[in-house]
């Protein structure tokens, strides 16, 4: 994914400054996949809402999921201590991609073990 692309969507999911990345939850990251395109290059025009096409739909879901492993991988120094930047589970674990979502309820899929939708 370009990197113009991968800004974009992490600007446009963490759009909302009074949340943290940690307190996302995977019913955010599926809203936030499915959600209507903007069309016209992020330009929102609702007049001419329309579902995410497969592409969009991957490059939001990797984006996030790339993000969100970088950030549970990653240490910082706090007051001299070292502690994991994402000390919660990512919200993307367990979401997979339908490649038909027309016949799910949700275009993504959350294993049965890890059902939060």
């Amino acid at each position: 994914m370009f990197a113009s692309r991968y800004d974009t969507v992490l600007h446009q999911f963490f759009a909302d400054k009074s949340k943290s990345p940690a307190d996302y939850t995977g019913a955010d990251v599926v809203a936030f996949v499915d959600s209507p395109a903007s069309g016209n290059r992020g330009r929102a025009d609702s007049s001419n809402s329309k579902p995410p096409s497969k592409g969009t739909r991957y490059n939001r879901f990797y984006a996030l999921r790339d993000f969100y492993s970088y950030a549970a991988d990653m240490f910082i120094t706090v007051d001299g201590e070292q502690q994991r930047l994402l000390t919660v589970k990512p919200p993307t674990e367990g979401i997979t991609l339908s490649e038909h979502p027309q016949k799910e309820k949700h275009h993504c899929v959350r294993t049965i073990r890890n059902c939060a939708i």
